[in-house]
């Protein structure tokens, strides 16, 4: 009886092993199969899909420009970090700027059309780039640098290396270099705020993230369903799994400890309009606000024309829905300072 039982137990296993061993078997054929479409799928919409811009050698590789509009004012947008297509992602800001000048959106290294580079993703290298890419799409100074989030360090250092290129700067809630000091008061680091880049990378590669994208194409940049219409949707997600999470996107988040650390003592240049632009969510202030906010004011309470301004919206939201409001301010502040 006992050896029955023991039989049907090894019976048992046996088959759960087999099932177990079925499933297995099953997702590394289902992983080979969405990873042969993810190549063959980026292969073909990079090929029926151009870059809407210029395409511009620097350094020996190529960096994308798109530009829109006219006028005696060049508005040069500095996306944030990590936006998988740029271009298409910060529309609802750029078509509102090119309605009173020309706009141009610089893809840094690594970002939607652009390349990827091993060069160190230094602030120093990446202002670099950014300078080259403008003057090789004949994009030439003053430039009226309109930057966002982690694109605020680039425009302070573009401040610092090249100032008198520049006939104002507008902050549409930057990185803050001293937050680095700030975040390690309270016992946090740089590092802790990282997205996880390589698991990203690797649910790219398997085609699993376009999958994901298929369902919700605004996943991965956030935002709200209103913004964009379900075309552009579609080709903001397209263009984002062909490249994000990449090598190049993972160093300058990691250089972004040291790219902060060597701006915590940069002044903007006197002379230079600065208009600081902080996200107000409503019912958000807090301690890191109000810190955010007075730090804002302190790097422009020594310049000839140097405003902070508060708008209702979050972090990364402000250039979706207050778009209208950012060049209604931007505007107002250039006529102010002489430069409109």
């Amino acid at each position: 009886m006992s050896d029955k039982i023991t039989m049907k137990f090894i019976h048992a296993g046996t088959v759960l092993l087999k099932i177990l061993l079925i499933l297995l078997c099953s997702i590394i054929f289902l992983v080979a199969v969405l990873t042969a479409i993810q190549y063959l799928l980026t292969n073909n919409e990079k090929a029926d899909h151009p870059a809407p811009g210029s395409m511009v050698d620097v350094n020996g590789k190529i960096m994308h420009v798109f530009t829109e509009g006219q006028g005696e004012t060049t508005f040069v947008i500095l996306s944030g970090g990590g936006v998988g297509a740029p271009v298409l992602e910060y529309k609802p800001l750029w078509s509102r700027f090119s309605e009173h000048g020309r706009v141009a959106v610089v893809e840094y290294m690594g970002y939607g059309w652009s390349d990827e580079t091993d060069v160190p993703r230094t602030s120093d290298n990446i202002v670099e780039e950014i300078r080259a890419a403008l003057q090789g799409a004949n994009i030439n100074p003053p430039y009226v640098l309109v930057a966002h989030s982690i694109g605020g360090l680039y425009a302070m250092k573009y401040s610092e290396m090249y100032g008198d290129e520049l006939e104002a700067l507008i902050a549409l809630d930057i990185t803050l270099p001293r937050g680095i000091i700030q975040a390690k008061a309270h016992g946090q680091t740089v590092q802790q705020t990282l997205p996880p880049f390589g698991t990203i990378s690797l649910l790219r590669k398997a085609g699993i993230m376009r999958t994901i994208l298929w369902m919700n194409p605004l996943l991965v940049s956030g935002a709200p369903q209103d913004v964009y219409t379900e075309e552009e949707a579609r080709m903001i997600a397209m263009v984002t799994n062909w490249d994000y999470a990449n090598n190049t996107v993972n160093d300058e988040f990691l250089h972004l400890e040291r790219n902060m650390t060597d701006l915590v003592d940069t002044k903007f240049p006197g002379e230079l309009p600065v208009l600081m632009i902080q996200a107000n969510p409503p019912g958000e202030q807090s301690e890191t606000y109000e810190w955010f906010l007075s730090e804002r004011k302190r790097l422009v309470q020594n310049l000839v024309y140097g405003r902070v301004k508060e708008l209702p919206a979050g972090h990364s939201s402000i250039y979706w829905v207050l778009s209208d409001d950012i060049v209604k301010e931007t505007l107002s502040f250039l006529e102010e300072a002489g430069k409109n």
